[in-house]
Order: C-alpha cells, then sequence, then structure tokens
C-alpha cells in the first residue's frame, strides 16, 4: 500500500530501527517497573520501622521514565503497522494511532508531569 514518498531503503531502515527500539525499550520498562516496585517495598518497610526517608523523588521519576517508556513503545508500534500496511484503511489507521498516541501522551504529561 505505502504511496508515500518513502524509499524501500528508508522503509527497511525505519522498520529495522523501530524493532531496535522496542527490544530496547522494552527492556527499559520491565526495569524501571522492577525498581519501582523495589523502592516500594523498601518505602514500605522504612515507614513499618519508622524510618523518614522519603524516596518520592525517585518513585516519581521511575513513573515518568514507564510512562515515557510505554508511550516511545506505542509509538514504534504504530509505525511498524503503518509500514506492514497492504491496505489504504491499515495505512491511515496506523496515521491515527500515531497522532492519538501524541496526543493523548502530551495531554498526560502536561496534567502530570506540569509540563506547559
Amino acid at each position: 500500500m505505502n504511496d508515500l514518498m518513502l524509499t524501500d531503503e528508508t522503509k527497511k531502515l525505519l522498520f529495522i530501527t523501530t524493532e531496535q527500539k522496542i527490544i530496547e525499550i522494552t527492556k527499559a520498562v520491565d526495569e524501571a517497573r522492577h525498581f519501582l516496585d523495589k523502592i516500594e517495598k523498601l518505602n514500605s518497610n522504612l515507614i513499618e520501622k519508622k524510618i523518614n526517608i522519603d524516596f518520592m523523588n525517585i518513585n516519581q521519576l521511575l513513573k515518568y521514565r514507564l510512562f515515557i517508556g510505554i508511550v516511545i513503545l506505542d509509538f514504534a508500534s504504530a509505525i511498524r503497522i503503518y509500514l506492514n500496511a497492504k491496505l489504504k484503511y491499515e495505512a491511515i489507521y496506523s496515521v491515527r494511532q500515531i497522532i492519538v498516541i501524541i496526543n493523548e501522551g502530551s495531554k498526560y504529561m502536561t496534567k502530570n508531569y506540569n509540563i506547559d
């Protein structure tokens, strides 16, 4: 399908790059989730022992990293769907998904992370 002005070389490079990013970011998201779980357990233990150490900044940073990672994964997946589109509607749908990912991601960041 893709009548867009993508050369076969560009399409192949995008396909390879998005696959690499999905693998890389999936690992980073898994690690961030693992660290977030550890910090939450540590924080619970400290509260239980009445030790006042605040890990809120690290906790927020890891949650932000998770969010950004998931947005990148969604974005890369939508690009791959576009590159694989055989029908015109598949291409239109994937572009629409890309727009939704960008809009919803930026709305969430603005609302939850005070980014203007």
